[in-house]
């Protein structure tokens, strides 16, 4: 922490708080029992391991997303024995490598949201082509494919598709059977875009005010729910005056170099999918391309 925090609060409100310099962890005498601790990227975890490398401790989901792969960690007994000297944190080089490619039906890929079991959901905002498929060796098998007109998409922690029609409510498809029906998330007077549901649980939505979609100089709005539909909060301006958006049209989607990048996501394994459609000097646009990706470092 900084002198600004251990002066201005832990000093002045956590009397009974104990403050150590960060290369004198794991010399105190105090023993530190990890499920005691929080995780601070998933908050409703114990943490069972040190992260030597990333000088952090972290949880078994964090284990499970592949983040710390070849780090060095440390265990419970090892850290309070003091048996291993505990580094610095220090920058990770981020690597990215195409590790597959899969071609579609699809013409574009603008939003991907991954299954537990390895399946996808994959829309053509375009075309107003939504599929559900499986992937093979080099190309997507198609299991359902439905005609909707959609604008965001994202997966429930129940392992359902949340998606943003031209409607106030948004649309829950089943991943079993495939239905669509009424979620018990509704924006209404406004029109939902974009949907992202976060790790504990909560369902953001980026909103218009009005029902054209399209044009550039809509005003825009920012939703959090909680899991039964309640409105947590709204941004949309700073102190009531100035305009927070202009438009919220996704929530976190990268660009690419060489490639148009419409959407990613992250399987539960930790792989990241990338779906693309071919630049327009390509010799085939008519398909467009799923990337699969491995990824170190981060």
């Amino acid at each position: 922490m900084c002198d600004k925090c251990k002066d201005g609060v832990h000093l002045k409100i956590g009397k009974d708080h104990k403050i150590l310099n960060i290369n004198d962890i794991g010399k105190q005498e105090d023993t530190i029992i990890f499920s005691e601790v929080k995780c601070d990227d998933h908050s409703n975890q114990a943490c069972c391991l040190y992260c030597n490398t990333c000088n952090k401790f972290i949880c078994p989901k964090c284990i499970t997303t592949k983040v710390h792969n070849g780090h060095e960690l440390i265990e419970e007994e090892d850290y309070n024995k003091g048996k291993v000297e505990l580094k610095p944190k220090q920058k990770s080089e981020i690597k990215l490598e195409i590790s597959k490619v899969y071609t579609t039906d699809l013409t574009n890929i603008h939003f991907i949201a991954v299954c537990s079991d390895g399946s996808m959901w994959m829309g053509d905002n375009v075309r107003s082509k939504l599929q559900h498929v499986k992937l093979r060796e080099n190309r997507t098998e198609v299991i359902t494919s439905l005609n909707t007109q959609i604008y965001g998409m994202a997966k429930t922690h129940s392992n359902n598709i949340l998606v943003t029609t031209d409607e106030t409510k948004l649309k829950l498809i089943n991943t079993m059977t495939g239905e669509i029906t009424d979620s018990r998330y509704d924006v209404k007077p406004l029109y939902p875009i974009s949907v992202h549901v976060t790790s504990d649980h909560r369902v953001i939505i980026g909103a218009n005010h009005v029902e054209e979609l399209l044009p550039i100089t809509r005003q825009g709005v920012v939703i959090v729910m909680d899991q039964e539909g309640k409105q947590l909060k709204e941004y949309e301006h700073v102190n009531h005056k100035k305009q927070l958006f202009r438009c919220v049209s996704e929530i976190g989607s990268p660009d690419t170099t060489f490639l148009d990048s419409k959407d990613f996501a992250l399987s539960k394994s930790g792989t990241i999918y990338i779906g693309c459609v071919s630049v327009s000097d390509s010799p085939d646009i008519t398909k467009a391309n799923l990337y699969e990706l491995n990824f170190s470092g981060f």
